[in-house]
């Protein structure tokens, strides 16, 4: 596979919004997931095991400092 255009950040990773967004990304050819970020551990874990993520981090900081992601969702809550 070629290497993809967009590498996305995900923040708020897991939750109501964030996990459908994560599905949909999975199914884009010019996207891959690089790192995740969420306040639930264990949930993190999970989602970064399906999107194949590098980075798994509770701090959003860590997700827009990773030198591979040229693209970052907020996907929290209102």
């Amino acid at each position: 596979m070629a290497d993809p255009l967009f590498k996305i950040g995900v923040l708020g990773a897991t939750g109501f919004i964030g996990a459908p967004y994560r599905a949909e990304i999975r199914n884009c050819r010019e996207a891959a997931i690089v790192a995740v970020c969420a306040r639930r551990e264990d949930l993190l874990a999970k989602a970064a095991e399906e999107d194949g993520a590098q980075l798994t981090t509770r701090n959003w900081r860590e997700v827009i400092a990773h030198p591979e992601v040229n693209l970052v969702l907020v996907l929290t809550p209102d």
